[in-house]
């Protein structure tokens, strides 16, 4: 078995500016754990729902709203504004 065979696809993404309520949005609304993070076009990092929960944490009482939908970012691993979006 290889990696396309089980991976998801295309990836729902998040640029490096993605507010925090909005990844924790898209990875409930996708039911996903972790989100690549796409700048120009290039992989620059992951969240996980793990990081977003430490990040909520540490915030203290932070007004996360998970009732709205989610604004997609990117697709396919591109970010908005490169060509194949």
């Amino acid at each position: 078995m290889r990696a396309k065979d089980i991976m998801t696809s295309p990836p729902t993404t998040v640029g490096p500016d993605t507010q925090l309520d909005e990844i924790a949005r898209i990875l409930r609304i996708h039911q996903i754990n972790r989100i690549p993070v796409i700048d120009e076009g290039r992989l620059v990092g992951i969240v996980t729902r793990g990081d977003v929960l430490a990040a909520v944490a540490h915030l203290g009482h932070a007004a996360v709203d998970l009732t709205k939908e989610p604004v997609l970012v990117g697709s396919a691993g591109m970010h908005p504004g490169v060509a194949g979006t």
